[in-house]
């Protein structure tokens, strides 16, 4: 399988995952469930993974953190023989984190940027096209499509290595919010207003 997500499940006792099969395209799959009670969240990831030969898994930091609470040494990490890429998102990836992670998953740990209303990332480490160097706290480059600005109070682009607001130009890339339902006027408002 190419892909596992992880639900919000993992706050009420279970993994709750959507299996993509490495043939499939277009967001078709199958939900699997597995409950951890006794086993703890990290046997539970670890066996999805290992049961369904998962290549690519995708989770927020948070359910990582918890599993490295719990096993900070990696002892409960086994081998994944086909897993090949760990991708968060969902919230910031914490340095410790992406470091436990790649110490004992030993695979590329993607941290990315994207929201719902992207539909995909918005800045990302491209593995498929090119592996860049991970640099920690950062999603590395934008992603097709996406003219990624740091701006100034004014709206103007700053120079590198200067704090400012991030911003994407428009036009946005196929695939991302045209407006919000029955609310072009909240659209305008929350995205492309100063």
């Amino acid at each position: 399988y190419r892909a596992a997500f992880v639900d919000a499940g993992v706050l009420r006792g279970a993994v709750v995952l959507h299996i993509v099969p490495e043939n499939q395209h277009g967001g078709q799959g199958r939900e699997a469930e597995t409950g951890f009670g006794e086993v703890g969240l990290a046997a539970a990831f670890w066996r999805v993974i290992n049961e369904h030969r998962v290549k690519a898994f995708f989770t927020a930091p948070t359910a990582l953190r918890a599993i490295k609470r719990d096993d900070p040494e990696g002892k409960l990490v086994p081998t994944l023989p086909s897993l090949q890429a760990l991708y968060l998102a969902g919230e910031r990836a914490d340095p410790d984190t992406i470091l436990w992670a790649q110490r004992h998953l030993k695979v590329p740990v993607v941290d990315h940027w994207w929201q719902t209303e992207t539909g995909y990332a918005i800045a990302a480490n491209p593995l498929g096209i090119e592996h860049l160097p991970v640099k920690i706290g950062s999603p590395s480059v934008p992603m097709p499509g996406y003219d990624v600005q740091v701006l100034d109070e004014g709206g103007h682009p700053v120079s590198p290595g200067t704090l400012g607001a991030i911003a994407i130009k428009l036009p946005l890339p196929p695939g991302t919010l045209p407006t919000l339902w029955n609310a072009e006027d909240r659209f305008i408002k929350s995205y492309l207003s100063h």
